[in-house]
């Protein structure tokens, strides 16, 4: 099951749209209406608690089903026969599948800030010129990536130094999530769309039907018929493959005013200069975080397949706090979008240290939740005892630091709504390739702290990340 994270952005957009007319006197009169245009919220509510809760709840309870999910989802993988290999498997093949997904985030990113932007202006026409150039270009990407995943799965998990069980379990976990790539492309492409105006309902719902096909297939394939690792790929395939009737009806038939025609898809090289100008920083600043967590991945399977396994099942877990985290965060980036289109910079700010201060808060207690009970989750997700206590390691370290990753998060989210993409490919190059990898270098030439030693080099590169924010924030362009 692919969450799309976000962080990537994954984004909501439009439902309904209606002009303002006399903005001036009719600001109370929009208020005394029930709020249901998405974007009079984000523009007009004058409690901003309110307006980030009435648009970011629906994708932040789906984000957190869909967390909670996919640790059912690695469960069943968890209790095969040889499960630390067929958990080390499918963390090895993510990163590359994260690869790919960098151009359908770096895509998603723009789609928003574009999108949002334009209809904070009241360019109805124009934004739905670029959504269809956005769900055109999101689908021709996804037909090259899955082609390209198909066809080298092998030999990248090769290169990735993967050997004997765990080779084969990630390369046929990655050829049959190739499949995923064309559906997950044109719904990011959908959901950004839909975040663009505030309408987190319709991708939302569609998420969490996807998500529980997903299970349900993945018990029924993983623990009914004994296809191991292969039918939890097949069964994320399924769900992703199962929605798509909803989101292309909604797309070209739908009542909302973004709906898009044939002829909003054609390419054009204006929509597309447009596009890359944007895409284009987010894109390699995805690629390059993409690429280092391949390295990160080469680093940590030398240790063996338990600590592979081991850090991909705490992740699992600290994403079902951070998966929340980053669904406030993309919510806050429409906001950001719009507000800037609607020359409303203080209200973008504003939106911007909401999120901020939540996230935090979100954070420190799932902190305090989690962290008492750690193993028993653990235990949940795997049958190897060295697998166990290695995840638990981890997870007590990385549980510590989420207060800096809400901060980078939101940092990210706040750069791309802003249109600021240039330093969202700074934050993700500096995170990685200036912090962490270095220090999990600096900690695997030391040699005498083994598994530990890696989970406090990444604690301590999370912290210093939210520093490196911080001080790129103060460059920010809200204009």
């Amino acid at each position: 099951m692919h969450i799309i994270n976000p962080s990537g952005n994954n984004i909501e957009v439009s439902d309904k749209k209606r002009k303002a007319s006399n903005i001036v006197g009719g600001i109370s009169e929009v208020m005394k209406r029930k709020m249901t245009d998405k974007s009079e919220i984000i523009l007009y509510e004058k409690n901003i608690y309110k307006a980030l809760y009435m648009t970011a709840y629906p994708l932040v309870l789906s984000d957190f089903i869909i967390a909670l999910l996919d640790i059912t989802d690695t469960f069943f993988v968890g209790h095969m026969e040889n499960s630390s290999a067929a958990q080390a498997g499918m963390g090895l093949a993510w990163p590359v599948i994260n690869i790919m997904l960098a151009i359908n985030n770096g895509l998603a990113a723009a789609g928003v800030a574009i999108i949002s932007r334009m209809s904070g202006e009241k360019d109805f026409e124009g934004a739905g010129q670029q959504a269809g150039l956005l769900v055109s270009v999101s689908l021709i990407a996804g037909i090259v990536i899955n082609a390209v995943l198909f066809l080298m799965a092998p030999e990248i998990i090769g290169f990735m130094g993967a050997e004997s069980d765990v080779f084969f379990e990630a390369s046929a976990y990655l050829r049959i999530s190739s499949f995923e790539m064309i559906p997950l492309f044109v719904f990011t492409a959908f959901t950004s769309i839909c975040q663009s105006e505030g309408d987190m309902i319709r991708p939302v719902i569609l998420s969490i039907v996807a998500a529980f096909v997903n299970i349900v297939l993945a018990a029924v394939l993983v623990m009914g018929f004994g296809f191991g690792i292969k039918g939890a790929a097949g069964a994320s395939v399924a769900g992703q493959l199962c929605i798509v009737p909803f989101y292309i009806k909604a797309l070209f038939a739908g009542k909302g005013k973004l709906v898009i025609s044939v002829s909003d898809m054609r390419i054009n090289i204006r929509g597309l200069t447009k596009l890359y100008k944007i895409a284009g920083p987010a894109v390699y600043g995805q690629l390059a975080a993409s690429f280092g967590f391949i390295i990160l991945q080469m680093i940590i399977l030398k240790e063996g397949k338990e600590i592979s396994a081991a850090f991909s099942i705490g992740n699992k877990i600290s994403n079902i706090i951070l998966a929340v985290v980053m669904a406030l965060a993309t919510t806050m980036s429409a906001f950001v979008g719009q507000n800037i289109g609607a020359k409303n910079k203080e209200r973008a700010e504003k939106a911007y240290r909401t999120s901020r201060n939540a996230s935090v808060i979100i954070m420190l207690a799932g902190l305090i939740i989690l962290f008492p009970i750690r193993r028993w989750l653990v235990n949940f997700m795997s049958n190897d005892e060295n697998t166990v206590t290695a995840a638990v390691s981890y997870i007590a370290v990385v549980l510590v630091t989420l207060p800096g990753l809400a901060l980078y998060q939101n940092y990210m989210c706040v750069f791309n709504g802003s249109g600021n993409t240039r330093f969202s490919f700074a934050l993700s190059f500096i995170w990685l390739w200036l912090l962490r990898i270095p220090m999990l270098l600096a900690v695997g030439k030391l040699g005498t702290l083994g598994a530990y030693g890696i989970w406090l080099a990444m604690g301590a590169s999370n912290a210093l990340a939210a520093v490196a924010g911080h001080f790129l924030y103060g460059h920010i362009n809200y204009e």
